[in-house]
């Protein structure tokens, strides 16, 4: 257990990158998806976006 209360930090730092990183893939997958479907279906709206990965 040494070792992983010595990399925790580290453990904790890179966990929250790829959590971060994933939100931003999110992100800019809704917004493809969004203006690709608009493009098709003009009249289309979109509400408030739920995120659940909080």
């Amino acid at each position: 257990m040494r070792i992983f209360t010595f990399m925790r930090p580290l453990y904790i730092r890179d966990m929250n990158f790829a959590l971060d990183y994933a939100k931003e893939n999110r992100r800019i997958i809704m917004e493809r998806f969004s203006a690709a479907f608009q493009s098709v279906y003009e009249a289309a709206e979109f509400g408030q976006q739920v995120n659940i990965h909080l």
